[in-house]
């Protein structure tokens, strides 16, 4: 790799072959300080040094993404698209009027910065009574494209926003009425069917892409209008709790409801920075939606409809090694979860269009999760200092922490809890276990043959049982 030189380095060169004796003229100028010289000097060296610059990053650019524009070259080349993540609350409705009221999904709700929120579940509101809503915050946006051409590949730009706002999602409605499928990268796409792609370029502008003629997908014709419904977010928003909300319009009888910001069920995000966008493209699994690089459905899901109190997605064989086998458990996927703040057969829905979307030959059935407490017996035998109550509080604390219902542990599923290392554990936590004198054992009384994958399994504060001694 070639050195960067800086300007010093080119002006101080400059100055030592004027002054080794082969321009006298211009030597003799230099000694008297004339500007006329060392500004054009300054001026070169200057110029040098910022190509120089470019030589040593185009050397290294085929190994490290160096350069801004380069990383977004290959970001947009790897399908990482500009998206945000929008924010999703739990809001409460109180119908304050003497007359039950419905609250549609797709209503509106304006927050006090003006920002726009909808609604993503109805809910009907008695009188005097309060109601819980799902609202996602994003304004819907579209562009209605006269095609122009009828060529392979026909691509329609999607406008980039003029406000702080990031691109969420795109659809694709044909004039007839009739909607696109999203398909990545054209994967098994037949002639004529109805499907688009996404590409960006270095500049993260983007394009809705339409398919290869007598090839594969559908190719617009000259005059057909393409509609692109896109939806923007904001981003990362916070509503502190109880923030007030409005409906952007009022119909009869609903100037009697009350809006109000509760819990987060999804955190914002804004798109990718750049620093990020330099690491994240080393690693397909971080970036890729392919259930081929996340290696399970179990990741899929997790980026796509976290947070889960519980999620499990195992295959025929599982199934069949827990249960008798069954032709009706061939090429299926079973999915088995527990999640707060959105109706089940909702997330049902987005699970199978998740799915679907990653690798739609498998049919997805739904299991019942089952709640399972797992038994733990811990024996302490404690020096006479120490206070006998004091520490099995302490255990029941650390073994919550560590597999409880909302540690870590639990949350993965299909683990077995190691003894060895949870003795080790409570030694290094609890100071009372390091005097060399006071002992502990665990024992996990779980039979794991006896485990079936759709068991949300973890330790309860009624299922830890200690005994205790003091020693003399």
């Amino acid at each position: 790799m070639s050195i960067i030189y800086q300007k010093s380095e080119f002006y101080n060169a400059a100055i030592a072959e004027i002054q080794q004796g082969n321009y006298p003229t211009l030597a003799a100028r230099l000694a008297v300080g004339d500007v006329t010289i060392t500004q054009h000097l300054g001026a070169m060296a200057q110029m040098l040094a910022m190509l120089s610059y470019q030589i040593g990053l185009a050397e290294v650019e085929p190994w490290v993404k160096a350069r801004d524009n380069m990383v977004l070259a290959d970001a947009a080349a790897r399908g990482v698209l500009p998206y945000g993540k929008a924010a999703i609350y739990q809001a409460n409705v109180i119908n304050t009027g003497s007359v039950d009221l419905n609250i549609t999904a797709g209503r509106r709700l304006l927050d006090n910065k003006g920002r726009i929120w909808v609604v993503q579940n109805g809910a009907s509101v008695a009188s005097n009574q309060t109601a819980e809503v799902q609202i996602m915050q994003y304004e819907t946006r579209e562009i209605v494209h006269t095609v122009s051409e009828r060529q392979s590949f026909y691509a329609i730009n999607v406008p980039q926003p003029s406000d702080d706002s990031y691109l969420l999602d795109i659809a694709v409605k044909h004039s007839d009425g009739n909607y696109f499928n999203y398909v990545e990268r054209f994967h098994n796409v037949q002639p004529d069917e109805r499907v688009y792609h996404i590409i960006a370029d270095e500049l993260m502008n983007i394009w809705v892409q339409f398919g290869l003629i007598d090839r594969a997908g559908y190719i617009p014709n000259i005059g057909e209008n393409i509609t692109l419904i896109t939806r923007y977010t904001a981003g990362d928003v916070n509503l502190s709790d109880a923030t007030p909300l409005d409906l952007e319009y009022i119909q009869t009888g609903e100037e009697f409801l009350q809006f109000f910001s509760s819990s987060l069920i999804q955190a914002g995000a804004e798109p990718f920075s750049i620093d990020e966008l330099r690491e994240i493209t080393n690693y397909p699994s971080l970036y890729d939606d392919n259930a081929v690089y996340l290696g399970e459905f179990n990741a899929l899901l997790m980026r796509k409809l976290s947070p889960f109190i519980f999620l499990n997605v195992w295959n025929e064989r599982t199934e069949e090694l827990v249960r008798k086998p069954s032709i009706d458990n061939i090429n299926t996927l079973f999915v088995s979860f527990i999640k707060t703040g959105m109706a089940s057969s909702e997330v049902e829905t987005k699970i199978k269009q998740i799915i679907n979307a990653a690798d739609n030959s498998y049919r997805v059935k739904f299991v019942d999760a089952v709640e399972v407490f797992i038994p733990v017996q811990v024996s302490l035998q404690l020096a006479p200092m120490h206070d006998e109550a004091a520490v099995k509080r302490k255990v029941v604390i650390h073994l919550l922490n560590q597999y409880g219902k909302q540690s870590a542990w639990a949350r993965k599923g299909g683990q077995r809890i190691n003894w060895q290392n949870t003795v080790k554990s409570l030694r290094e936590n609890i100071i009372e276990l390091q005097d060399g004198v006071s002992d502990v054992s665990v024992m996990v009384n779980e039979i794991e043959k006896n485990r079936l994958p759709e068991q949300f399994r973890y330790v309860s504060e009624q299922s830890i049982v200690i005994s205790s001694e003091k020693l003399t």
